[in-house]
């Protein structure tokens, strides 16, 4: 027995002392602030007193001071209960304080709230100390406590619930900031969600409005975002009993696959509601692609609505009357949009404005006159299809209409918008050939149809109108070109911004998990993957070499770049201004000596290489950055492959 004693007092002592020692200088380091990670000083602490703890008795035998047993075991017990709460403390402040609820690497939680909740925890480790220690008894004490908590936190229940309302909505990630939501009827996008409040910008009013987070928690919203960024609209209208439900859903769809705002994919759906006193209820679902665009939207089917029972004669609910000619208008004494038109003038008015017809004779216009056949066009209606036969011009009497080209590999555009007095439709007139682009109404028009047997007398009287029609057609035919080179250039950016917006909304949530992991892990001291420090300065490291790729850094550029760390949320997680100076030092050594500041930069990336989840985060911030613009150059491409090369990622791990 005296030989096991005097082991455990060996084995005691050992523990002791070199627990002693890694507090000792883990304590010395944090004086000199080299040292700042508070949830492992605070485990080192637990640990240290909970051997002082339990060898206490033997390591006292060793230097014949057990009659000190008592007084000692109290004094650590205290100091491990102070430990512990320490330690609570720390996980709060690493976790909540300065993870969860931190904006740019700052708490955005008021440091009376934090320097509360820590004393709070502090009073019930002390309550404990005195009653399971001390064996004193604590009615009294956790009465007066109880008493002072209760008036504290009635008089801080307010802000107490918005804080923790706070962190169950940034736990939910219900929504995230940019996300379009509905709250009591108000639409707005999310600006801003921080420990107190939410703030809405509200597309209606053009304000901002502040949510405190438990009405935003306790209350039913809509998340107009999620799970696609495309916005659904409805519109319901009503048709007389004498209209056939069949007739009329499918002038009505027919309409709106012309459409310009609202979305071709999915397809708008047209279905009968009901019936009323009216006639037959009908209701038209459509989608277009983000909220701003509501109002053009909808004003876009109510056209389509407008033009169906035009086209097709279909006689509106609402005070039982019928659009076009002849309509019951009349018996109001109420001029029709045709009446209207007509006063303005016919097809020798539109002759006579057009500058093609210029110099021609007052005589031969009247001709062409008697012969054009009138068209009405209601947007968003085609009076002319790509395919349709030739043979014909037209000119445009009232109204604007678009000149839409077909694009192979890309989608239909308007090239051009025509007003009154333009031509169109003259490409294809001389050789009879099918057309090579379609006429979409923009405005409610009224066109002109001039066949060639009706042109030819005229134009062989005139021989400079079939020059300039000549002109005109090789001038459109060469401005055709051109806006299809541009519109394949806005197209391929287009296309860019969207695979950035792609990269940007998964990569963004995977920056907040890396870190909010990073720090859950340092709970047990985990040394497997790269420190924060160092994952941040292979960021800026390789983040600057894309930016300064091409060459120098722009003010314009460096602004994108910024934006893209805001927009991916990284600058929440690190100290804005620390990682923007090493973004731009490692910007100034590469200006500095190329070859030199590149190899600096890519030894920093070099060193999270050998964590795949680090590295893998880096580069997908790299190609973030890269996309900035919409546009990555060539440069960019280069430089991104020796980023992934210095971090030792395949090509596919790249594309993924």
């Amino acid at each position: 027995m005296e030989t096991a004693g005097n082991f455990f007092q060996v084995l005691g002592m050992m523990a002791v002392l070199g627990s002693a020692a890694i507090v000792f200088v883990t304590t010395v380091r944090w004086i000199a602030g080299k040292y700042n990670n508070r949830i492992v000083f605070a485990l080192q602490m637990l640990v240290f007193f909970s051997l002082t703890f339990g060898f206490d008795h033997y390591i006292l035998e060793w230097f014949s001071l057990s009659a000190f047993a008592e007084d000692v075991g109290r004094v650590i017990a205290t100091l491990w209960w102070l430990s512990l709460a320490f330690l609570c403390n720390a996980v709060l402040k690493v976790v909540v304080w300065d993870g969860i609820l931190a904006e740019r690497g700052e708490s955005t939680v008021p440091r009376l709230l934090t320097d509360f909740v820590a004393a709070f925890i502090y009073l019930i480790a002390i309550m404990v100390v005195l009653h399971f220690v001390y064996g004193e008894p604590i009615t009294a004490i956790a009465a007066t406590s109880g008493a002072a908590a209760f008036i504290i936190g009635y008089s801080a229940q307010s802000t107490l619930g918005e804080l923790f309302a706070g962190i169950s909505l940034n736990l939910s990630r219900s929504f995230k900031r940019g996300d379009t939501i509905e709250i009591d009827g108000v639409v707005g996008r999310v600006d801003d969600v921080n420990w107190r409040s939410v703030s809405l910008y509200e597309y209606v009013s053009d304000a901002t409005v502040i949510y405190p987070n438990s009405a935003v928690a306790s209350s039913e919203f809509s998340n107009i975002s999620r799970p696609a960024r495309r916005v659904r609209g409805q519109l319901d209208f009503t048709a007389e009993f004498s209209s056939p439900p069949d007739l009329v859903t499918r002038a009505v769809r027919e309409m709106l696959r012309e459409s310009r705002f609202i979305l071709r994919d999915p397809t708008a759906n047209v279905f009968v509601k009901g019936t009323s006193e009216g006639g037959i209820e009908y209701g038209v679902l459509y989608f277009f692609a983000k909220f701003e665009d509501r109002f053009v939207a909808k004003d876009e089917a109510m056209q389509a609505v407008w033009a169906a029972f035009k086209k097709h004669d279909i006689q509106a609910g609402i005070m039982h009357r019928e659009f076009g000619p002849g309509s019951r208008f009349d018996q109001f004494g109420w001029p029709s949009r045709h009446k209207v038109l007509e006063t303005r003038g016919g097809a020798g008015t539109a002759l006579s404005r057009s500058p093609l017809f210029e110099g021609v004779s007052g005589e031969d216009l009247e001709s062409l006159a008697a012969v054009a056949e009138r068209h009405e066009i209601a947007p968003p209606d085609m009076t002319l299809k790509c395919g349709d036969a030739g043979g014909s011009m037209f000119v445009l009497g009232e109204g604007r209409v678009g000149i839409v080209l077909p694009h192979e590999g890309y989608s239909d555009f308007i090239a051009l918008e025509l007003e009154p007095g333009d031509v169109f439709g003259v490409s294809s007139l001389f050789n009879g050939s099918r057309r090579g682009s379609s006429v979409q109404g923009l405005w409610f028009s009224v066109t002109f149809e001039l066949k060639l047997a009706d042109l030819e007398p005229v134009l062989d009287k005139n021989p400079e109108l079939r020059k300039r029609i000549e002109t005109l057609i090789s001038d459109r035919d060469a401005e055709y070109e051109r806006r299809r080179k541009a519109h394949a250039v806005d197209m391929e950016h287009k296309a860019q911004l969207r695979r950035k917006q792609k990269i940007m909304s998964g990569l963004s949530g995977k920056i907040g998990e890396f870190f909010l992991a990073g720090k859950l892990k340092s709970l047990f001291g985990s040394s497997d993957t790269a420190t924060h420090e160092t994952v941040m300065e292979a960021a800026m490291a390789a983040t600057a070499l894309v930016a300064i790729a091409d060459g120098i850094v722009e003010d314009e550029e460096r602004a994108q770049v910024i934006s893209t760390f805001d927009e991916l949320d990284l600058l929440r997680h690190v100290d804005t201004g620390k990682g923007l100076d090493r973004f731009d030092e490692f910007c100034d050594g590469v200006s500095e000596d190329r070859e030199k500041g590149i190899e600096t930069a890519l030894l920093s990336i070099r060193q999270v290489a050998s964590d795949k989840a680090s590295s893998e985060l880096i580069l997908g911030i790299c190609i973030a950055v890269s996309a900035a613009d919409g546009e990555v150059e060539e440069p960019e491409e280069e430089m991104i492959v020796r980023i992934r090369e210095a971090l030792n990622l395949s090509v596919e791990e790249n594309d993924s």
